[in-house]
């Protein structure tokens, strides 16, 4: 064996990226001519190469699925399912506070409204906390959050549906001309 082939073997150990062993194998397992199953793979690849892969727990998406019974926003305020739920997304590999309300979101659009920089400008009037290290904190400034939504959809704009709430209060900050800052 060369020098070469022993110093590329080094250079590799040091590789620290996610493994694509895994998307590899369903991608070599799935039916190609299933369009659903392809775009799936497609993203799944996306978010490798953009090092943005999550990891989610069975538990997680178990309890995920099993807060249906919330019928409006004002129900998560002292549900202590949602609270834990919050605090496991945000313990998964790859989560933000940004990422977890939009997963919320889109598993129960009339209950969680999507937070992020421009629509939590908009609502509050205040820059969103860049770093919340403490997922106790992203908890409290998302439950926060949810409970003025639901009052701004109620006083300020009632004959819209509350799921399209943080995407007017994106909009506004939008045409404000203010910026994302990170």
């Amino acid at each position: 064996m060369s020098t070469l082939d022993d110093e590329n073997k080094a250079v590799l150990g040091r590789y620290t990226y996610e493994d694509d062993t895994d998307i590899k194998s369903r991608i070599s397992n799935m039916n190609k001519d299933n369009t659903t199953d392809n775009i799936a793979a497609i993203n799944e690849i996306v978010l490798w190469k953009l090092n943005r892969s999550i990891h989610i727990s069975d538990q997680t998406i178990s309890m995920l699925n099993s807060i249906g019974y919330l019928n409006k926003p004002s129900d998560v305020l002292n549900d202590k399912t949602v609270y834990k739920l919050i605090e496991d997304l945000l313990s998964s590999k790859g989560i933000k506070l940004a990422v977890a309300s939009t997963i919320l979101h889109f598993y129960y659009p009339n209950i969680f409204p999507i937070i992020d920089q421009r629509s939590y400008r908009e609502l509050t009037g205040k820059e969103f906390p860049a770093y919340l290290s403490r997922s106790q904190r992203c908890i409290e400034v998302y439950i926060d959050y949810i409970e003025k939504c639901w009052q701004y959809n109620i006083e300020y704009c009632p004959g819209i549906p509350f799921e399209s709430v943080h995407k007017i209060l994106y909009q506004r900050d939008k045409e404000k001309g203010n910026k994302v800052k990170y």
